[in-house]
This record gives C-alpha cells, structure tokens and sequence, in this order.
C-alpha cells in the first residue's frame, strides 16, 4: 500500500467544480477523498471522519476557513491534522493569519493540480539537512517582486511552525527581508542582477541562521557585492536599527567568496 493510499484528505471548498476536480486528481493518485461545501459541514466532517490531510479555501459559507483552522487546532484529536490552505485570497495578511492559527501550506488559486499534489505531499515530508539540530531549509532567490515576496511568505510557514519565534518577531523578520529584496532589485539593479542574489534559512533546534550568496558576473562582482553588503548591513533611516539588528545579529563574511551569514539563537522558553 502506498502513502496516499493511506491517506484520508478532507476537501472543503465551497465552489463545486473546483471541489470535484480536487476530489478527482486525488482519488487518481491513490487518496481517499472526501468532499464538503462550507466550514459548519467540513468542521463535522472532521471530527466523525478524521482526514490525515485537510484542503480548506477561507471563504466559506457559515464558518470561514480561519475559523476551521482555529477550532481544529485547539481540539487533541484534530490538532495533528495537514492542513494545506487553498483560496483566491493572495494578500499578505491572509497568509499570516492563516499560518497563525494553524495551517501548514498555502496555496493560491488559480492552481496548477501538480501544485496541490505537491504540497499535499510535502506535508508529510521531514527535513533532510545533515547537520545536527537542522529542522528545515528554505533557499529564497532575489528575482523579480512577485516571486521574491511568494518565496518570502513560503518562510513564514517555516518560521510559525518550526521556531518559538513570537508572531511579532516573525512578521518583523519576512519585513525586513521584503525590503532588503526590494532595495536590491528597485536601487542597484545595474550592479546586481535579478537572481544572482540567494538568501538560504536555516532553522535548527536551537537558532535560525541565515547565508546569503551572491554569483553575480565576475565583470561586476565587486560593485555588486559592494551593494549586498551594504543592503544587508545599512540603517534604512538614520537613528532607526539596521537590518542586522531587526534580524537579531550580526553579518560576518566567512572564508568561501561572497557568502554572508547571520546566525541569531532562539530564546530560552
């Protein structure tokens, strides 16, 4: 038997036609389905059929997806459950408080099926990093604004769900990387090209490090890394933190060529 056929996913979408053509790709690959058309009916749904894997749109009639979200994750049988977020809503804010009461992925319509596939696999995936204490790794490239803040928001799942970093302090830290990421690619795109910028985060035990990479062209490496130091390190406004200190630490470069990293220890509890 295999995974998905093991697994038991739970659809609660409220628009029939995308509902059915969700049922239907997964029952394809070996799911067992089940399909609901509001929050009330999929909340119930739940709790008597008890899914491995949830997919839940927020904008649902009666009890809306944040609301399912919230009452699943305070109940002991359910609080284990995938949740992956599929909906029309894109904005930030969605995304945060989607993750903040719980969800695991999050994904935007319109879709691509292998896109759900994947997700609803990776809920079940563990990080594969070799040094010890590594929880996950998230590589984001400094491209274009769109994908540069998508990338971003995929770090706020990590970050809620691996780290004891307070919800504040998270959405401070995407904050400051959005702009770091839009001063590059808005101020020095003639020293830094789209993509030759590479931001990893590391997430382990006991601290979250982040390395950034520049590959830029060996014609204007100098220039280039020249304005990613700066970006990384500058005050954004005079008398306000840095970059470094809203990251909680500090840039050091280390021995391999254009290589930053930051490492800042999660607190006690």
């Amino acid at each position: 038997m295999t995974l998905q056929e093991q697994q038991r996913i739970l659809v609660i979408e409220d628009e029939p036609a995308i509902r059915e053509l969700v049922c239907k790709l997964l029952d394809i690959h070996g799911f067992v389905t089940h399909g609901e058309g509001d929050g009330e009916t999929g909340l119930n749904a739940a709790r008597e059929w008890r899914p491995d894997a949830l997919i839940l749109d927020l904008m649902l009639p009666f009890v809306d997806g944040f609301e399912v979200c919230r009452q699943l994750r305070a109940e002991p049988p359910q609080e284990a459950v995938g949740i992956l977020i599929l909906s029309a809503r894109s904005d930030h804010e969605s995304r945060v408080r989607a993750f903040e009461l719980g969800a695991d992925r999050y994904l935007t319509k319109p879709f691509h099926p292998n896109e759900v596939l994947r997700e609803l696999l990776s809920l079940r995936e563990s990080p594969d990093g070799s040094e010890v204490g590594l929880r996950r790794r998230r590589r984001i490239d400094v491209v274009d604004g769109p994908n540069y803040r998508g990338q971003v928001d995929e770090l706020v799942a990590d970050l809620f769900h691996t780290t004891p970093m307070a919800p504040a302090e998270i959405a401070e830290t995407c904050a400051v990387l959005l702009d770091v990421g839009r001063e590059l690619l808005d101020h020095h795109a003639e020293d830094v090209a789209p993509g030759s910028v590479h931001l990893t985060c590391e997430i382990f035990d006991d601290r979250l490090r982040h390395v950034v990479n520049y590959d830029g062209e060996p014609n204007r490496s100098n220039g280039g890394w020249k304005a990613v130091r700066d970006a990384f390190s500058h005050e954004s406004v005079v008398g306000e933190p840095s970059v470094e200190q809203k990251l909680g630490g500090s840039f050091v470069e280390t021995l391999h060529p254009h290589e930053l990293v930051l490492t800042r220890p999660f607190r006690s509890a």
